[in-house]
């Protein structure tokens, strides 16, 4: 008992905030301050859930976060031993991936982590004590109901004016969960498998809108599409289709093909693109889309002026820098993009290659058709490791 620091003698007097951090049990009531504390823990979770939440525009999972840290908090505060370790390592996980990924909520200061996560880990220690102390009373044979003043006596002095009141809200969250019984495992696992995946949409897959007609007729305007964000990409593959943000002056997200990879050569004549000197089939591409586009192209191009100045400005680098004897080499740390429908896209013909950095998704999967009757499907990948 000394290890969790459950004392059966009187402690000395402590400071405040290492009595509300680290209590020493010595009784009931001391135990379910604890279990208290925790309990609105949990609820503060569940508000700053639901308000990040609310501020990504993703109030489904907000909701079923709510429910769940509720339900744990209810749990808590009944004294279970499940609820407590599970609200625990939930935040102290959570506090790890938010560490990793960056700050993603008030809590950018470490304090009020560490102060969560010891009042947390108070209540795991008071659902373990209360077990054991009502074990001992059991085997002391002491009566079953002690008169409430008996407890208050035995409360330490900070906690005497707060012993025994408990709201009718809080009673029905302890019934609630005691009621249950052994239905809530099976509850609490239903609600977390169901934040698991909402949170796996909001940060490893995310929906996705394809915003124009530059990657027809695979991908039609308005199609919404499912997107493997940059994190969890696998290397980029000749062929795949990415989402990335624009390399110039325009404050836009564009959806193109990759069909070079730092080191080709590639040009296009009369519409056919030829990477490392060889022709590559293409069968994301309709024949009819075919013009007599040429890449790179004669020294009039050059006089059309682009929609963004810093556009014009790359364009002019890519000719002076990246191009000889008719062909683009792809510079390290780029790739070279086109629209499928090569006649109606702005790409890397005109900004060049693309910065790596600038990808932020993979296209995976077509969920909702903007044409009628399109069916759920996913986007093949075209490697074109093989140009034929």
């Amino acid at each position: 008992m000394d290890t969790l620091g459950l004392y059966s003698s009187p402690p000395k007097s402590r400071n405040w905030i290492v009595e509300l951090l680290w209590p020493l049990f010595k009784d009931d009531v001391s135990a379910e301050m604890a279990l208290r504390n925790g309990m609105y823990v949990c609820f503060a979770c569940g508000l700053l859930s639901i308000l990040s939440t609310l501020a990504a525009k993703q109030p489904i999972g907000g909701l079923f976060l709510l429910m769940f840290f509720v339900f744990v908090g209810a749990g808590v505060r009944a004294g279970s031993r499940t609820a407590s370790l599970l609200a625990f390592g939930y935040y102290v996980a959570a506090t790890i991936f938010s560490l990793i990924i960056g700050p993603v909520s008030l809590l950018s200061s470490p304090i009020i982590p560490l102060i969560a996560m010891g009042l947390l880990l108070g209540a795991v220690r008071a659902s373990f004590f209360l077990v054991k102390w009502k074990r001992q009373r059991a085997l002391s044979n002491e009566p079953p109901d002690l008169p409430e003043s008996a407890f208050i006596e035995m409360a330490p002095e900070q906690l005497r004016n707060l012993a025994r009141r408990e709201g009718g809200f809080e009673n029905a969250l302890m019934k609630s969960w005691t009621i249950l019984g052994p239905v809530s495992p099976i509850l609490i696992g239903a609600l977390w498998l169901l934040i698991v995946s909402l949170m796996a949409v909001a940060t490893i897959v995310r929906p996705y809108v394809i915003p124009n007609s530059s990657m027809e007729p695979g991908l039609r305007n308005g199609d919404k599409v499912f997107a493997l964000q940059t994190p969890f990409i696998l290397p980029v593959q000749r062929g795949d289709v990415v989402v990335f943000k624009m390399p110039t002056g325009l404050a836009s997200i564009s959806t193109k093909r990759v069909v070079g990879m730092p080191g080709d050569r590639i040009h296009l004549s009369g519409g056919q693109l030829f990477l490392n000197g060889s022709p590559v089939v293409e069968p994301y591409i309709q024949v009819s889309s075919l013009g007599n586009d040429d890449f790179p192209s004669p020294p009039l191009f050059l006089r059309f002026a682009l929609p963004d100045p810093q556009m014009q400005t790359a364009r002019e680098a890519m000719y002076r820098d990246l191009i000889h004897d008719g062909e683009l080499t792809v510079p390290t740390g780029t790739y070279f993009v086109l629209g499928d429908s090569r006649s109606h896209s702005l790409d890397s013909r005109f900004y060049g290659p693309l910065p790596q950095q600038n990808v932020t998704a993979r296209l995976l999967y077509v969920y909702a058709g903007a044409k009628v009757g399109t069916q759920p499907h996913p986007i093949p990948r075209y490697p074109l490791g093989s140009p034929h």
